[in-house]
């Protein structure tokens, strides 16, 4: 950019989508482009191994990954992300049989809310296919003790 202050020609600074800092440290960026998009400008493909080269790790996903259930999932549980779980939740959490429970009957049965299991799936602490299926009252919610993998739906 520098280079080319003051000239006609401005260049536009390449800005991935999203920032991810890893649990295991480090970071890398996530792009977001439909196919159409990469059909029309192919050059997209090569971002990731030119980024390589100063470092940089980019990962480019396409609308298949973004739509379905993984899109609703994380537009339900995005609000929750950093938020903790009470202790009296946790302790609710943890009489879950391994088997697990449905959604409906943990808000039930156990008294948790929305917000709570939602924070609780993001801690580890609950799990369910994430990128299979929708969150919703029959869905299957089995306890993880804190393993977050089932979080994992792009390999980083």
């Amino acid at each position: 950019m520098e280079r080319f202050r003051g000239r006609s020609y401005q260049p536009s600074p390449y800005t991935p989508d999203i920032e991810v800092k890893l649990t295991m440290g480090g970071k890398c960026f996530l792009d977001a482009k439909h196919t159409a998009h990469i059909k029309k400008k192919p050059e997209y493909l090569q971002y990731p191994e030119l980024l390589e080269q100063f470092g940089i790790s980019l990962i480019l996903v396409t609308e298949v990954l973004l739509q379905g259930p993984i899109w609703s999932n994380v537009r339900l549980l995005a609000p929750y992300v950093g938020h903790g779980l009470k202790d009296s939740s946790r302790a609710a959490v943890i009489g879950i049989p391994q088997a697990g429970m449905r959604l409906q009957d943990i808000k039930g049965e156990l008294g948790l809310t929305l917000r709570e299991i939602c924070i609780a799936v993001l801690l580890g602490e609950l799990s369910f296919k994430i990128g299979e299926a929708e969150l919703k009252p029959d869905s299957i919610l089995q306890p993880c003790g804190g393993c977050q993998k089932h979080l994992e739906v792009i390999g980083l």
